[in-house]
């Protein structure tokens, strides 16, 4: 999994960490050693704040022989910088829920039932 959090002081990268490891811990999902990546950030520039979650999908080109990784599932939120850093994490635990939900939805052969 790879995270990334700038520009906010009440908001550490550790925060934004534990709280997505702890939700992709709990649904079964986190697996380190995955070519699947989830990228979560929570981000403030100015007076803006922007929190979003993408999962990047290991996908082969069967052309070029070669592997990369794409953007297969993105949700973002945006707005002004004057929310704590409580909400900014409610907002990522929101985004991460969502994932989950389709995830195992797409997947439900693989995970289960849904």
């Amino acid at each position: 999994m790879k995270m990334k959090v700038v520009g906010m002081d009440a908001l550490t990268a550790a925060a934004v960490r534990t709280a997505a490891e702890g939700r992709l811990r709990e649904a079964g999902l986190l697996a380190p050693s995955s070519p699947h990546r989830v990228y979560a950030a929570v981000s403030m520039n100015g007076p803006s704040l922007s929190v979003y979650v993408h999962f990047r999908k290991q996908l082969h080109d069967a052309l070029t022989g070669r592997n990369g990784r794409a953007v297969t599932w993105s949700r973002l939120s945006s707005g002004h910088n004057t929310v704590s850093a409580r909400h900014a994490l409610a907002i990522l635990g929101n985004h991460l829920d969502a994932f989950i939900k389709d995830y195992r939805r797409i997947n439900q052969d693989a995970c289960g039932e849904a």
